[in-house]
C-alpha cells in the first residue's frame, strides 16, 4: 500500500467516525451515528492488524470477546437512569486504556529509542489518561449514589490544584528524555500526581 492509499484510507475512515459522531446529535440520526462510527472503529482496528500484524492473535480474539461479552451484559443490566454513570465508567476505562498505552509505549521506548513527538505524546496521554480515568470514576460514583453529589472542597483548593498542576508540569518535562528505572520511576509519579 503507498502512502497516498494508506492517507486516504486513514482520513476516510476519520471522516466516518466524525460523521457519525456528528449524528449523535439528534435522536432521529443518533442510531444510524453509532452504526458509522462502530463501523470506522472496527475498520480502524483492521486496519492497524493489517499494517502491523498480531502475533499473538489468540490474545487478541480472547480479548475482545470477554470485553464484548461484557460489554453486552452491562447493556442488558443497566437501566435508562443508570446510562449516565455507565457512560462516565466507560469515559474512565477509556483513560485508563490511555495510561496502559502510554505507559508501555514509554517504558519501551525508554529502553530502545523514541522520538521526541512519541515521547511528548506518550507523557501527556499518561497525565491526561490518569486525570480522567479517576475525575470519570468519581463522576460515576456521584451519578449512581455512591458518593456524595455537593462537592466537596478543600481549604485553600485552588492552591493545591496550583501546585498539583506544577507538579505534574514539572514531572512530565524530567521524564522527557529519561531512560531506564529513572524513567519509569517519574512516570510512576507523573502517574499518581495525575489521578
Amino acid at each position: 500500500m503507498d502512502s497516498l492509499t494508506r492517507s486516504a484510507t486513514d482520513a476516510g475512515i476519520i471522516l466516518l467516525l466524525l460523521a457519525g459522531v456528528a449524528m449523535f446529535r439528534s435522536p432521529r440520526t443518533a442510531r444510524v451515528g453509532n452504526g458509522a462510527a462502530a463501523l470506522a472503529l472496527a475498520a480502524a482496528i483492521a486496519l492497524v492488524l493489517v499494517r502491523h500484524p498480531v502475533g499473538a492473535a489468540t490474545w487478541l480474539v480472547l480479548a475482545l470477546a470477554v470485553g464484548g461479552a461484557l460489554g453486552l451484559a452491562a447493556a442488558y443490566r443497566v437501566n435508562m437512569l443508570q446510562i449516565p454513570a455507565m457512560i462516565a465508567f466507560q469515559h474512565g476505562a477509556g483513560g485508563l486504556a490511555a495510561v496502559l498505552i502510554s505507559l508501555a509505549e514509554l517504558w519501551h521506548g525508554s529502553q530502545s529509542g523514541i522520538s521526541a513527538l512519541g515521547q511528548a505524546s506518550g507523557i501527556l496521554g499518561l497525565a491526561i489518561g490518569a486525570a480522567t480515568f479517576s475525575g470519570s470514576l468519581i463522576a460515576s460514583g456521584k451519578l449512581i449514589g455512591w458518593l456524595r453529589p455537593t462537592p466537596t472542597l478543600l481549604p485553600r483548593h485552588g492552591r493545591i490544584s496550583q501546585v498539583a498542576a506544577a507538579a505534574v508540569i514539572g514531572c512530565g518535562a524530567l521524564a522527557f528524555g529519561a531512560t531506564g528505572n529513572d524513567c519509569l520511576a517519574l512516570l510512576l509519579v507523573l502517574l499518581v500526581l495525575s489521578v
